[in-house]
């Protein structure tokens, strides 16, 4: 009994020691407004993946586009973690305001399309974790205006609604 009770002391002693041991991180983190409930699902599942550290996060609310100048406004106060587009990655870059992707990079690589991979590289560095390469656009059409052939190409696009004495639009100025 006297050694059960050592042993239960003993394994008591190491879970304190390794408690001790856990750091205490508060990360600030940013999204936009539509992703906050997204957000704080994927904090979470990190923080109980991760349970050798004691995690804090502070959720605020910045969109993609934003996030690159509202970093740069402040960097101190700034975000630990956001998501930007490639568009801004050298911007990003120039500041410092990135590390470099060292721990599983080869494993990040191979689970990624070259393309994402080469939008978030920067003078062959990789500076952040590829979501997509896409910034892919939809194209919805009248079916009774537009042929298939129609709409694989602009100029047959134009064609075709100006002959149908209709219009093209594209929001040229948003490109999120």
């Amino acid at each position: 009994m006297k050694k059960l009770v050592a042993l239960l002391l003993a394994l008591m002693l190491c879970c304190t020691a390794l408690a001790a041991l856990a750091e205490d991180i508060t990360l600030k983190v940013w999204d936009g407004q539509d992703d906050q409930e997204l957000l704080k699902e994927l904090c979470e599942a990190y923080a109980a993946a991760h349970p050798e550290n004691n995690y804090t996060f502070q959720y605020g609310v910045v969109g993609t586009a934003d996030a690159s100048a509202r970093y740069l406004e402040d960097p101190a106060a700034a975000a630990d973690v956001f998501i930007y587009p490639d568009d801004q990655l050298i911007r990003l870059a120039k500041a410092d305001a990135l590390y470099e992707v060292t721990r599983n990079h080869d494993a990040i690589v191979a689970a990624n399309s070259v393309g994402s991979v080469n939008a978030a590289t920067y003078k062959d560095t990789l500076l952040g974790y590829p979501m997509t390469a896409d910034n892919g656009y939809f194209l919805f059409y009248d079916k009774s205006v537009l042929t298939e052939e129609d709409v694989q190409t602009l100029d047959g696009i134009l064609a075709a609604a100006e002959k149908a004495g209709k219009q093209f639009n594209f929001d040229v100025a948003n490109g999120w």
